[in-house]
This record gives structure tokens, sequence and C-alpha cells, in this order.
């Protein structure tokens, strides 16, 4: 089991630097641009013209050399088939490269084969049905061993059997340096639905609901953590990100079965302050809210 990962503040965002998608590389539609990917709301999506591998990649420059953790595509339409490969460069002619991540699945097995019933839709790959896939967004997401520094990433994604809508539409794109703690989330961490739908009785009993998106919460609890750690990684990333700026959390990168269930897009619900629990070290909480809109 990994350690848990927050991945964020995002350097797709432009902040000191200026972030920029580059013309020359895909085909994506003026009224849908690669821009919408560093955007906050999930439906301003990026449309690619078709499916062909030539209009489904992209380059964006970070506006200087970053050091990068992973990165996120956490809202898309890609099928069950769909490859993303990453590259990092350091030089804006793509002849230097920091690191990448080749072929990833977006779709990964989640049903082992011993736990599915004969003729079951799942038997086949292992894979989450369409209908399954309508209940919680399946993030694609990778992180490197060991941050490596560079400027330039160009992401081509591989998804020419989508055939059902001729393009892809993603709504997000996230890189970041992020956060795994030296020593992993406590044991009372915790992960909860949350439901803002809101009921109304009527005089004779009956039961009416103003229903709202669902969205999940997780509680991480960090008991131990020595000084400088907490200091240069918890305390700027909670006062970097507020609680309005938006960080990808995973449970559990390593995970397969639960990984659509439990890595999403949130910020922080509530910040919680670094508490010195022992001589040198710090505890604290992270509690996050996701991102549905």
């Amino acid at each position: 089991m990994a350690n848990v990962l927050m991945l964020g503040p995002d350097l797709g965002q432009a902040t000191y630097y200026t972030v920029a998608y580059s013309a020359d590389y895909g085909l994506w539609l003026p009224d849908y641009p690669l821009s919408n990917l560093s955007t906050d709301r999930k439906a301003e999506e990026a449309w690619s013209l078709d499916v062909s591998t030539d209009a489904t990649q992209f380059l964006v420059d970070l506006g200087a050399s970053r050091s990068i953790k992973g990165m996120a595509i956490p809202w898309h339409n890609l099928s069950a088939d769909a490859t993303v490969s990453a590259y990092v460069y350091t030089d804006a002619a793509l002849t230097d490269l920091a690191g990448s991540f080749v072929d990833s699945l977006v779709y990964r097995e989640v049903y082992p084969l011993t736990s599915v019933l004969w003729e079951a839709a799942e038997l086949w790959d292992g894979k989450l049905t369409a209908e399954n896939r309508l209940v919680f967004p399946v993030p694609w997401f990778e992180i490197f061993d060991t941050p490596v520094v560079g400027r330039y990433i160009l992401v081509q994604i591989n998804d020419t059997g989508n055939t059902a809508e001729g393009r892809l539409k993603l709504g997000r794109f996230m890189v970041a340096s992020g956060y795994q703690p030296t020593m992993n989330a406590w044991y009372g961490s915790s992960i909860a639905a949350e439901d803002e739908s809101i009921r109304t009785t009527s005089l004779g009993g009956a039961d009416y609901y103003d229903e709202r998106e669902k969205r999940r919460t997780i509680t991480f609890e960090f008991g131990l953590a020595k000084e400088d750690e907490a200091m240069a990684n918890m305390l700027d990333q909670v006062y970097s990100l507020g609680r309005s700026k938006q960080v990808f959390v995973a449970w559990n990168p390593d995970d397969t079965t639960h990984r659509h269930r439990r890595s999403f897009v949130a910020t922080i619900d509530r910040l919680d302050p670094l508490v010195a629990a022992t001589y040198g070290y710090f505890k604290t909480t992270y509690q996050f809210r996701e991102v549905v809109a």
C-alpha cells in the first residue's frame, strides 16, 4: 500500500508563472479550447476534433522548470480501452526527457476473476461496466517514485476506439509537485458520502426531494510528522491551497480495486492546526471535500 497522495497546488493553473497550451499539438475545437483544462469547473471542457491520435494530444508549457510528482485527468469521456502517455521535458525542443508514463491504462482491473459471477458483464476483462462508471468518475492519474524537474509536458491519448461521441472531452488536467507524507495517515482516517438533497414533507406525510449532486469526503489523520516535514510540506501546502484551491487526493495510489472510489478532485474543507505532539513531531488532520461541478 502506498502512502496517501495530495497532488496540489496545481502547476497547470497560472499563478506566478504563465501557463500556456501549444497550438501545434493536437486538434481541439476553438469553442472548447485546451485552456479549459486549467479551469476549476468540471463543465468547462476541452473537446478534440476527433479521436485520431494526431488530434488527441496536447503540450503544456508550465512557464518555468518545476518539480513534478504526478499528474491527473480526473474528468473525461475516455473509453474502457484508452491509454495515456505523458512525457516531461526540460526544453522546448522536446529533446531532454526528464520522466514519462507510457501507455498508462485509464481503466484498471477492479474485479478479480474469483469475485465475479459466471457470465456477469465484468467477467471478461475485470473492468467497470459502462453502467458502473456512472456511479463514480474514474480518474486517470500517475505519480513518479521520485519527483522529476521539467517545464514542458506532452500528453498523448490513445482512444481511437471511442466512437460513441466521436471526440474526447476532458474536464481538467492537473500537474503538481504534491505531497506524499513519509509516515502514512493513521488508522482513524475515513471516507464518507454526503448528500445535500433537501427533503420536504407534505401535510399528508409524503416526502419530496430537491435532489443535489452527492459528493465524497476524505479525512486523513496524521499523528507524527517530523518538524521539518510538517512545516515545509504540510503547512506550506495547506497555506497555498486554503479552502478554495483544488487538489487531487488519493487514499492509496497503488490501489486498483478501489482506485475510482477513493481518488478525486477536492478542496480542503477544514483547516486544522499543526499541533506539537511531542518533541520534534507534529500532528494534524486534513479534511477534503469532493468537487462535483
